[in-house]
């Protein structure tokens, strides 16, 4: 709407014509929607474009993670068992190193025996059929 107002110009009585004061305001207010808009939709596209940027590099990535950690998984628990198995070794070497298992060994597996023991043998009677 626009608002028609005598003022005395130099050439005569004419009237000029104003623009309405609230017309403009209204106009502004749409064109600062519009502009919040489209500045919302921009933000929109553009976070959604980082992210499938994301997705696209450090997708792979990720896989790659998750493989490498199910694999640290599975040496660690290799590393447990043969950690086991070290200590019962170390258990063995230990006992068989005692003076007491070297001559139990020599005796039975040798057949050794001391300066001035005897040996004893079973005999066994053969079975009857």
């Amino acid at each position: 709407m626009r608002i028609k107002l005598p003022v005395l110009n130099q050439s005569g009585g004419n009237l000029i014509d104003f623009p309405d004061p609230t017309t403009r305001r209204k106009k502004d207010v749409t064109r600062r929607r519009k502009s919040s808009r489209i500045k919302l939709k921009l933000g929109f596209c553009l976070s959604m474009g980082l992210l499938v940027l994301a997705v696209i590099l450090w997708g792979p990535q990720f896989k790659h993670i998750q493989q490498m950690n199910a694999e640290l998984a599975e040496l660690q628990k290799q590393k447990q068992q043969l950690l086991q198995i070290n200590a019962k070794l170390q258990e063995d070497i230990r006992q068989l190193n005692s003076d007491t298992t070297v001559e139990r060994i020599a005796r039975e597996k040798l057949g050794l025996v001391k300066p001035g023991e005897k040996i004893l043998i079973e005999v066994q009677p053969p079975r009857n059929k």
